[in-house]
Order: C-alpha cells, then sequence, then structure tokens
C-alpha cells in the first residue's frame, strides 16, 4: 500500500472520502486504527468541540474487540450508518469516553491521580462532571503554582534580607570598632584635659601667690574725690600728716589712680594706688588709720581731713587686693553681713568674727 493510500486509510469504508474537507480522521485508542469522522457518524462541529482528552481516549467499539464497523452509502454523508462489521458508538449528542486523567497539586509534587472513568452517552450531567472535573484540576493547578512562585518569593525575600542584615552587622561591627578607637582617644583626650586643668589650677595658685606678694607692699585709698589736675602725692602727704605717720618723699615709689573694675560704679571715683618700699610700710599706714577710727569714731577719716572737698566723705584705705580677692570679700559681706559682726582682709585673705569674743 502507497504512503497516500495508508494515510488516506478508513478503518470502516476502506478509502478516501469524495471530499478533501471530509477527511477528518479519529483514532480509536484500542485498536489504533483511523476512522473518517463521517464514517463514524460525527459532524465536523462535533469533532472540532472534542478536547484532546476526549479525541486520543475514543475508542470504536466497546465490544468484539473494535468491529462491526459499516461502510458509509456512497453518495450520503449526512447519517450513514457504519458497517455491520464495526459499529460506532460515538454521534453528534454521544460518544464513549474510557479514560481521562487529571493532575492533583494539592501536596507539595504533582502526581498522577487516578483516571476518571465515564463510559456511555456523554449528556449534559456528564459534561458538567467533565467540566467540574477540569475547573477543579485548574483551580489546584492554579493554586499550586501560585503556592510555588509566592514561596519562591518569599524565600529570594528572605535571603535579599540576610544578606541585607550580614551587610548590616559587617556594618555595624566596623562601626563599633571604630568607636572603640574614637572610645580610646577620647579616654586619652580626658586624661590630658585633666593634667592640663591640674597644670591650670597650679599655675593660677601660683599667679595669685605671685600677685599677693606683688601687691603686699601697695596700699589702695577708696573713696577719694576726684578733680582735674589733682596732686596724688599731696593727697598721700595729707593722709599720713592725718594719721600721724612720718614718711619721706623718696619712701613712696609710686601713687597714681588706677583704672575702676567693670563691675564698679560709674559715680564712684578712680581709687588712687600707693606703692611703698616694704611690706612693713604699708602695715604701718594701714593700722594708723584703723587707730585713728577707732579713736575717733564720728570724725573718721574723710575727704575733709585730706583737703580734696568741702563736704565730707568717708575715705577707706585698704591692702591692694586682686580682683578675685576683692570679689570674694564683697560676696562674704553680702550674705554674712548679719550673721557676722567682723569681716576684713588681711595679706590677701578674707577673715569674719562672730563677735568680739576670743574664741579657742
Amino acid at each position: 500500500m502507497s504512503t497516500k493510500l495508508k494515510e488516506d486509510y478508513c478503518g470502516a469504508c476502506g478509502s478516501s472520502p469524495p471530499s478533501p474537507s471530509k477527511r477528518l480522521k479519529i483514532k480509536c485508542a484500542y485498536c489504533k486504527q483511523d476512522y473518517h469522522i463521517q464514517c463514524v457518524n460525527i459532524k465536523i462541529e462535533t469533532y472540532k468541540d472534542l478536547s484532546r482528552v476526549a479525541r486520543t481516549s475514543w475508542k470504536c467499539s466497546t465490544t468484539r474487540n473494535c468491529i462491526n464497523v459499516t461502510t458509509r452509502r456512497k453518495g450520503d454523508d449526512t447519517n450513514t450508518p457504519v458497517s455491520a462489521r464495526r459499529p460506532t458508538t460515538l454521534d453528534d449528542s454521544t460518544m464513549s469516553i474510557d479514560k481521562m486523567t487529571h493532575v492533583d497539586t494539592s501536596s507539595s509534587g504533582s502526581r498522577i491521580q487516578e483516571p476518571v472513568t465515564i463510559t456511555g452517552n456523554l449528556t449534559v450531567n456528564n459534561k458538567a462532571e467533565l467540566l467540574d472535573s477540569k475547573l477543579k484540576s485548574f483551580r489546584e493547578t492554579f493554586f499550586s503554582d501560585m503556592k510555588s512562585f509566592i514561596r519562591s518569593e518569599i524565600n529570594a525575600a528572605i535571603e535579599k534580607t540576610k544578606q541585607e542584615f550580614t551587610e548590616t552587622t559587617d556594618f555595624l561591627q566596623d562601626i563599633k570598632a571604630s568607636l572603640s578607637v574614637v572610645e580610646t582617644h577620647i579616654s586619652e583626650l580626658e586624661k590630658e584635659n585633666c593634667n592640663y586643668l591640674k597644670n591650670i589650677t597650679s599655675l593660677q595658685n601660683r599667679l595669685e601667690s605671685m600677685e599677693k606678694v606683688s601687691r603686699s607692699r601697695n596700699v589702695e585709698i577708696q573713696a577719694v574725690p576726684e578733680k582735674r589736675n589733682e596732686n596724688v602725692l599731696a593727697i598721700i602727704e595729707n593722709l599720713y600728716k592725718t594719721v600721724s605717720l612720718q614718711i619721706n618723699d623718696d619712701e613712696i615709689s609710686a601713687c597714681r589712680r588706677v583704672a575702676k573694675l567693670p563691675s564698679t560704679s560709674a559715680s564712684r571715683p578712680r581709687n588712687i594706688l600707693v606703692r611703698l618700699p616694704t611690706i612693713r610700710h604699708s602695715d604701718n599706714l594701714i593700722s594708723a588709720v584703723k587707730r585713728f577710727n577707732k579713736a575717733n569714731p564720728k570724725d573718721r577719716i574723710s575727704s575733709v581731713h585730706l583737703g580734696v572737698a568741702r563736704e565730707r566723705s568717708l575715705i577707706y584705705v585698704t591692702e591692694h587686693l586682686s580682683p578675685e580677692c576683692k570679689k570674694l570679700h564683697s560676696a562674704t559681706r553680702i550674705t554674712l553681713r548679719d550673721q557676722y559682726k567682723y569681716i576684713w582682709v588681711k595679706y590677701g585673705n578674707v577673715y569674719i568674727r562672730k563677735d568680739d569674743r576670743l574664741y579657742m
């Protein structure tokens, strides 16, 4: 048999249909014979509506080992019965389906379920059951694919998060190491700062001591009214005369008015600074002024005694104190004035005394 005849061979009629458009065939799943769809009474519309599973599972007959198929009457291809040799069981409204297989994806892996067998006429209910089976298989496949996709996406996200977390951890470790270095450096700087503070404190104490020594020979006269073209040396000589203290002009190294502190009132005159040869000379002058004031409580040393003003204003003779000592003396007087009777300065130190009693 030639190849062309073999291709056109029909198990029912044994030859080709008269029209090329009617050469559609269907193969029996059991005897493997090809049949023209017209020879087994299947319309073209019905054939086209059949699924791939239905076509591959079709059988020509359920008895007698696929025989009893009749040959069509020539010239009539609309409703020609098949030959008695091979009767068919598939027409416009009925067909035989032996096996249908679908995939179960409900478990972790895909497996093939037991074949669903529908034997007999394919009615509306059979079609509904077949559609439900197909939909169920589609749903299971869809959900399985979605689960796999979601699982893969979640795993990818987890891996990415792990990688980012690892990078973050490494970065934090680097920062921690850097912070450790910085902390060590800060500790060293703090130690150096403490040493510097100690040195500064020591230098301040030394400077204060030097200031006390340098100022110990000086006497400061406060609240002396200030005039233009005044003779400061004459004011000092009048002070010495008032307290009955003798001194030569050459013993006064310097006498001048000094600038006021920023906290001093603007109306207060500048102080007069007198530099004497020794500490003994300055102590003698201060002691003489205190004796005079004590002996004359109602006529204490004032501007009238120094001949600088007609109106009487008290004059104060004290040690030449440093700005820090002056602030301490002022703060002590403001704070303890009501609690202590005597508050004075001696040799650059502030002293307080509650009353006239002696305390051991």
